[in-house]
Parts: structure tokens; C-alpha cells; sequence
């Protein structure tokens, strides 16, 4: 086995020939990739940063064993990816003991002031609490009132923090875990057959009709509920030709599964629901686990499929199941056999979780929205407390959440008042995670409840983005009937800190992009449901082979009065431009969309610690955003609607700097609102009216010219799209990584894709 400190890149393999070098790779890089995040903390600790922080919501009088919420200035690079460790408080040589914490599950909306702060939830002892008591002010008096406007106004009160940060160990042990179960044999036969037809794609040993599983997938007619059928008829109704396809392709699953690639704007995940559903709306009881390595993206697929059971009538509940609490990494062994409750829920502290949850069940609006599993949990307590006429199930919860609010003067022990109210939460849990319908989580929060929840099928959504053995954790932990696998490979790839290792280029190789270098994803999902006005082609011409279209025919289709009035818009730019000079190449008559060429001593670029902006791109978007997005005629398709806005960059200095402009604006809150600014890591799954994509530099570089990171920023627009680039980026003089954005910018200049707009100096001899 390779040597944990070898230097240099192994070319990554398609194809494994055996389990042995499948093995050797991925097992050295994921603890070559521990042993770098370990150097990062430890490197971390020991500077003692110190953070300026501002108390959010602390515990009552009455209530002392409920935690601070904190929202923390994570101003040093990295620290956002740190989840858990230990905090003290800091007032000069004055300091609190070491407390946990871990990074907030419900995060307080505040205005935009707060975008770089994250959530903490901490307990503080109650000296602790004693002792900085005048620092500790809360500024809101409940986490469910929040008022309209909170501004730093110099009335806060700022504490500030030293983290003691710990490598975490779960998904590494997870990952490494469920490699050993399917390479010894202990995972199920289904799970071992199919990491087996993983190595090479070749000669499955099963071939699964999923329609022989679920007969109504394939015949609606089956679904017993008239109005459960008919409602499933309209949404498979609207399927595309690709969609019909890969429906239809379910005949035949080598080994039980499908491997559904799309690109953006295509309905993956709208079609990977609907088969869920349409699994779901039969005779045979069916449950269903998604996965998905990105919280907001399991959010919204939560959401997502909840809404659709409503639409249709299906009643089920769709459960969203946030990271778990309470549990060390020593009980992510399998010793849990023969044990009537597992001992990740034996051990779990759901406590803070479940008494936050009832403010859920006060607000209007929520109707479509997932529960989260504390709140399926309090849900549950409630029916059975409130409508059934012996509610014995739960008598020991009522008495525990009574002892720890009661007023009747004694002495009280918060601490073990909190414990025993763990306790008998357990059972409650427990029903909560078995009798779900549908579970949306990560593959490393669902290693805990691998023995409660036993899926019929597994959808793994965003597989492009998961690293190969989270991928197999779904195969080693889980035994489904079917797995389904839907994601783009060519937007995203699995993340990794580990760049010296050997095969740290194997970690960013997708199960997903082998799948289809092998042949084994014939399905694809390409039609582009998003853009109008032919946006879509540049990023077809540059990363889809040309295969991926739009569904619009005609131009009333392709241009529809909004596009034509952003078209005009666009066209109107040059008179923006006061006396400076400029020239138009391209066609300002085609695609919506249009390069702004600063160049000369009119581009000006600034450095904001590591990260950079340009100043004229900078200067220049805020004029537009801030004029469209008063624009009353500015629309979404359909012209009902407000049009919205994205501001995209490479670079967290530009975005930072979006947003503080944004939030001087002076602009009303709905309009802000309208308004989203990403990097273009965190981009995906995104999408606006107008995208303002930002390239910032006057060079290429291996990060502006990132063919993934520039199909996902190609892809965001719906009707217009600005790409602010200058003409050096792509010059050979300037040297530098430029093959992408040199293609981009002729298919620009040619009008193939668009037009350029070439600002000049304004005291250069020029000529039109």
C-alpha cells in the first residue's frame, strides 16, 4: 500500500480490476486527507485566534438547562468547515472554562448584516454564566420572534471566544467502515453485489424489473386512490423525452440500479421524486431514503417531496433528519447486536431539539415544508397526548418535561432534570424514525439509524459531488430493493483538502462520472427546462458535447415578452457608459447574454487579504442590479411576477463586497430580497432571472478556467446573463490557464453566444 507520504499525482482509474487496488487507493488518501485536516487544526489551536461574538437567545431564569445561541465573526479562512469542539469566553484576562459546542441546526433568519456569522449552540455552566453575565445579553428575547430589522447599532453587547477545535473522526471511521462491510461480506448480499458490479460496470449477477417491485410505476392504473391517480397522472405527464426514457429503463437494473445523470436545469430531482412517489402510491408499503451530502440540498428535497404529497393527496409525511446529536464516534461500532434500541438512539440527546420544536406547530405557511425529525417527534408526542383517551405511551415524557419546568420551590438538579428527560424521549424517537415514510439526510447521519429505518429504496441525489466511499455507505449500511443515483458529474466534484497525496486525484472521481466513462449511465437527463433565449448552448458546446437542448420551440417559446424586454435591456448598456469610450462585437440581437470587457487602466483589481475583486466590475454591477431591480417592467417568464438577481463569483472578496454594497443600498427589503450573491461553489442548484457572473481576474488561472465551476456558472440565468471578464484574461500575453473562458469569449465575439462590450480608457486615442 502506498505510503501516506508520497508526493506527486497517480492518473485516477476509471475501472478498479479488483477490490484490492480500489482498496489501496481511496482507504491511504482518506487517512492522508485526516492526517492534512488534523495539521489544519492543530495549526488552528495553537495561533488562539480570538472571534467577536454576539449572543442571540440565552436560557431563562426558569429554564437555565437550555443552551446560548451564539452567532460567531468567523473571519479566519476555513474556520466555516469546523462543526464541533470546545469554546471559552474571553474579557480581557478574565476567561470561562471549556464548553462544547456544535454549529447551529436552526439558524435564526437576521437581516443581511449577519451573512458571515455562524450559528453556535452552546451550554454554559452556570458559573460561566455568572461570571460574564454582563457580557452574555441576549438580543433576542425568543428564537421564534424575530424582529424586522436587527442593526448593529452600537447597542449589541460583543463578547469574544477562543475555539479548541478537534478533528472529527465520523466520516472518515464511516467511510472506512463501510468499505471493510463490503469487502468482508458483513454488508447484505444485495449491498456486496453491488459494490462488486462497481469496480469495472461489467456482469451484474442480477438484472431487477423495478416495475415487477412496483407494478403502479409503470401503470398508473394500478394506484388504488382515484385521486392519488390522478394527480400522479398530471406530474408524469409533464415528463420530457429523457425523463420518459430513464422511466422506462427501470425494466432493466443491473444489480438493481439506475445511475441517472442530468444536466442543469433538467428535473433530476423532480424525477427522482416522482418515481419515489409513484413507488409510494400503491398497495405495497414503501420507504423511502434520500440521501444527500449537502444540508440545504436535503432541505429542499424534504420540502420538495412534501409538497408533492400534498398536491396529490397522498398522506405521508416526509421527514428530515438534521446531523446527529449526542453520539461519539466510539459508537459507530456494530455492537448493537441483539439489542432491542440502538446505541446511537440510546445515546443521542434530542433533548434541546425536541423542546424547541412546538414553535413549528405556531406558524402559519408550513404546510409544505418537511418536519425535521424533532419536530415529526413532538408531533407524534402531541396526537398522542391530545387525541387519543389513554395517552400511557408517552406518560413518562409528560412527567419529565413537568419536573423540569415546575415552580414548586425545591431544590432543583437541572442537569439530571435534562438527563432523565433524554431518557424517555428515546422510545419517542425511535417511533419517529421507523414509521417515517420518506427520511431525507446525509450518508453519514444515516450510518445512525441504519437499524431503525429500513428503506425500500435509496436515492442518492448530487452523486457527482459525493466521494466514492460515501457513495458505498448507502450499499454497506442500507438493503433496499432499489438504488437510484441522480446528480452531474460535470458541475461538481467530490471535495478534498488533500492535494499532495498520491491518489488524492482518485478522492475527486466520482462514482457517478465512472458511471458514465463506462457506459453505465445510457439514460441522461438533458433537456434544459431553465433558460430561455438559447442560454443554454454555450454551456452545451463547452462541457455537454452539444447534447444537452433546451425545451423551448418557436420564439415565442425561446423569447417571450420578459426575455425580449432583458434582450433590450442589454442592448441599452452602452449608453450607461457616459463619455467612455467603447466598441460592440457580437450579436446584440441573439442570446441574452453579454461580456463587459474592462480593459487598460479602466480595470482596476483589489486584494482583500488572500481573495480579490475588481473595482470597475465591482462598480459597474452594482449600476445595473441597483437600476433593474427597480425596474417595475423587469419580470420573471410569465410576466407576473418580479424578476430576481444573482451575483456570482470565484472569489469570496468580490461577493463580500456584493454584499455589503447590497446592504447599503438604501433598497427596500423586498427588493434585497431578490437579490441572491453566491461563490460559485455555492451556486449549484441555484437559479435567477439575470446572473451577473463576476471572473474578477486579468488573468486565467486553474480557478477562474474550472471547466465544472464554469458550467455551473453558465447555467444559473434564466433569461440574461452579464459576464464580467476582461480581454487580458484570455490573451496569450498574460499567460496563465484560459482554454475555457478563451472559448467562451470567441464564441461571444463571433455572436455565436452573445456580444462583447470593449470599455476603454477614456483618454485613449479610439475610434468606433
Amino acid at each position: 500500500m502506498a505510503s501516506h507520504g508520497q508526493r506527486g499525482s497517480t492518473r485516477p482509474l476509471m475501472r478498479f480490476p479488483n477490490f484490492e487496488t480500489f482498496i489501496e487507493r481511496h482507504k491511504s488518501a482518506t487517512i492522508a486527507e485526516f492526517k492534512e485536516e488534523t495539521r489544519r487544526i492543530t495549526e488552528f489551536n495553537q495561533k488562539a485566534w480570538k472571534f467577536r461574538t454576539a449572543v442571540l437567545t440565552a436560557p431563562s431564569d426558569e429554564q437555565p438547562y437550555q443552551s446560548h445561541v451564539l452567532r460567531v465573526d468567523l473571519n479566519v479562512p476555513d474556520t466555516e468547515k469546523f462543526e464541533t469542539g470546545e469554546l471559552r469566553f474571553v474579557a480581557g484576562k478574565k476567561t470561562s472554562s471549556w464548553c462544547s459546542f456544535r454549529r447551529g441546526e436552526e439558524i435564526i433568519p437576521l437581516n443581511n448584516s449577519w451573512n458571515k456569522w455562524t450559528e453556535i449552540v452552546v451550554y454554559v455552566p452556570p458559573a460561566d454564566v455568572a461570571k460574564f453575565r454582563g457580557s452574555l445579553v441576549p438580543l433576542l428575547r425568543d428564537a421564534s420572534i424575530v424582529p424586522e430589522k436587527l442593526q448593529n447599532n452600537g447597542c449589541i453587547k460583543f463578547v469574544e471566544v477562543e475555539f479548541h477545535l478537534e478533528p472529527s473522526k465520523v466520516t472518515m471511521q464511516t467511510e472506512l467502515q463501510a468499505l471493510d462491510w463490503l469487502v468482508r461480506g458483513i454488508a447484505s448480499e444485495s449491498g456486496s453485489n453491488v459494490f462488486s458490479y462497481l469496480m469495472e460496470f461489467k456482469n451484474p449477477k442480477n438484472i431487477v424489473n423495478f416495475f415487477d417491485l412496483y407494478p403502479q410505476v409503470k401503470n398508473l392504473n394500478a394506484v388504488p386512490d382515484a385521486t392519488v391517480r390522478q394527480g400522479l397522472k398530471e406530474v408524469v405527464g409533464r415528463f420530457d423525452q429523457d425523463q420518459s426514457k430513464a422511466h422506462r429503463a427501470l425494466s432493466s437494473m443491473p444489480e438493481g440500479v439506475a445511475f441517472v445523470p442530468g444536466g442543469p436545469g433538467a428535473g433530476k430531482t423532480s424525477w427522482a421524486l416522482t418515481i419515489a412517489l409513484m413507488a409510494q402510491a400503491g398497495a405495497t408499503p414503501c420507504k423511502i431514503l434520500y440521501l444527500v451530502d449537502i444540508n440545504d440540498a436535503a432541505d429542499d428535497s424534504a420540502d420538495r417531496m412534501q409538497a408533492l404529497y400534498n398536491k396529490i393527496g397522498l398522506n405521508k409525511t416526509a421527514v428530515r433528519v438534521p446531523s446527529w446529536p449526542g453520539v461519539d464516534d466510539e459508537f459507530l461500532e456494530d455492537n448493537d447486536k441483539g439489542a432491542s434500541m440502538p446505541k446511537s438512539l440510546r445515546k443521542a440527546d434530542f433533548t434541546q431539539g425536541f423542546l424547541s420544536a412546538e414553535t413549528f406547530f405556531n406558524e402559519e405557511g408550513n404546510e409544505n415544508k418537511a418536519l425535521t425529525l424533532h419536530q415529526r417527534a413532538f408531533q407524534l408526542y402531541n396526537s398522542e397526548l391530545y387525541h387519543t383517551t389513554e395517552p400511557a405511551q408517552y406518560n413518562e415524557i409528560v412527567g419529565a418535561l413537568w419536573k423540569l419546568n415546575a415552580k414548586h420551590g425545591m431544590k432543583k438538579d437541572y442537569q439530571a432534570d435534562i438527563e432523565a428527560l433524554r431518557k424517555v424521549l428515546v422510545p419517542l424517537y425511535f417511533h419517529a424514525i421507523r414509521d417515517a415514510d420518506f427520511i431525507a439526510t446525509t450518508p453519514i447521519a444515516a450510518r445512525r439509524i441504519r437499524t431503525v429505518f429500513r428503506p425500500d429504496i435509496v436515492v442518492f441525489d448530487e452523486c457527482g459531488h459525493a466521494r466514492e466511499l460515501t457513495t458505498m455507505t448507502s450499499m454497506a449500511f442500507f438493503r433496499p430493493k432499489a438504488f437510484f443515483f441522480v446528480g452531474d458529474h460535470r458541475q461538481t466534484e467530490p471535495y478534498t483538502e488533500e492535494t499532495r497525496h498520491m491518489y488524492a486525484g482518485q478522492l475527486k472521481i466520482s462514482t457517478m462520472e465512472r458511471a458514465e466513462a463506462n457506459g453505465a449511465a445510457p439514460n441522461q437527463l438533458l433537456v434544459n427546462h431553465r433558460a430561455h433565449g438559447g442560454l443554454e448552448r454555450l454551456a452545451s458546446g463547452l462541457f455537454y458535447q452539444g447534447r444537452m437542448r433546451s425545451d423551448k420551440r418557436g420564439n415565442d417559446q425561446l423569447f417571450p415578452r420578459s426575455v425580449m424586454y432583458l434582450r433590450n435591456w442589454i442592448k441599452s448598456l452602452p449608453g450607461t457608459m457616459g463619455d467612455q469610450r467603447f466598441k460592440i462585437s457580437g450579436n446584440m440581437d441573439g442570446v441574452p447574454r453579454l461580456i463587459i470587457d474592462h480593459w487598460g487602466n479602466t480595470f482596476r483589481q483589489a486584494k482583500d487579504g488572500t481573495s480579490s475583486w475588481s473595482v470597475a466590475h465591482h462598480e459597474f454591477v452594482m449600476q445595473q442590479v441597483i437600476g433593474l431591480i427597480q425596474d417595475t417592467d423587469f419580470k420573471q417568464v410569465g410576466g407576473s411576477r418580479a424578476g430576481t438577481i444573482m451575483i456570482i463569483s470565484p472569489y469570496k472578496a468580490a461577493t463580500q463586497k456584493y454584499l455589503q454594497a447590497i446592504r447599503e443600498s438604501g433598497l427596500k427589503k423586498r427588493r434585497k430580497q431578490r437579490i441572491l450573491i453566491r461563490t460559485v461553489d455555492t451556486a449549484q442548484g441555484q437559479e435567477a432571472d439575470v446572473v451577473f457572473l463576476d471572473l474578477v481576474r486579468d488573468h486565467g488561472t486553474s480557478h477562474t478556467d474550472n471547466s465544472k465551476r464554469l458550467c455551473v456558472s453558465l447555467t444559473r440565468a434564466r433569461q440574461a446573463e452579464i459576464i464580467m471578464m476582461s480581454s487580458e484574461m484570455v490573451s496569450a500575453r498574460k499567460g496563465g490557464v484560459n482554454t475555457n473562458v478563451r472559448s467562451i469569449w470567441k464564441l461571444c465575439e463571433s455572436g455565436e453566444a452573445g456580444a462583447i462590450m470593449h470599455i476603454q480608457p477614456r483618454q485613449a486615442d479610439y475610434k468606433n
